[in-house]
């Protein structure tokens, strides 16, 4: 197992398909690789995983979903910004950023940027091919996943996810 990981918030599985389109969408428009939908809590950890996963499993007990408020669409710095939707930060975010960021603080210092990516890459995405893309109200996000995040893409895979709690049942 690789021991270069990151913490992933992920949609919810009623939603996830609809940014996973988009992302295809991108991927094969500008011939980019495909990733699944996220927004990353923590880049690139080099610790073993299983190590932290009684942490995880503790912490997403103290959640329920998140349902984060799209701001816009941008293309940001490349590669890993190319075109992300902007998301607003609200306390329950924050705290469970926090949570994590405090958790591993020593190993990596990562400075949070709320975002969900739609394009990895070195190119420059043309404004029409997204100013027709509408925003949702809100994105629900039910986990937490742990995903190996080597240099390249393609090799991306989930370790292990955590359920956050389903407050509305």
């Amino acid at each position: 197992m690789n021991f270069c990981w990151s913490v992933w918030l992920i949609p919810h599985n009623d939603i996830i398909n609809l940014y996973s389109n988009l992302i295809y969408h991108f991927s094969k428009q500008y011939d980019l690789p495909i990733f699944h939908p996220h927004i990353t809590l923590l880049g690139r950890v080099y610790i073993n995983p299983k190590k932290t996963f009684s942490f995880f499993d503790k912490m997403t007990k103290d959640y329920s979903y998140l349902h984060l408020t799209p701001m816009k669409i941008v293309e940001a710095e490349q590669p890993w910004k190319s075109l992300v939707i902007t998301l607003k930060m609200d306390e329950s975010l924050k705290k469970l950023q926090n949570e994590v960021q405090n958790r591993f603080k020593v190993l990596k210092k990562y400075i949070f940027n709320p975002h969900l990516s739609l394009a990895y890459g070195n190119i420059k995405i043309k404004k029409n091919d997204y100013n027709s893309i509408s925003l949702d109200e809100s994105i629900c996000f039910s986990g937490v996943a742990l995903v190996e995040t080597p240099d390249d893409i393609d090799k991306w895979r989930v370790i292990k996810t955590f359920n956050l709690k389903n407050a509305e049942k």
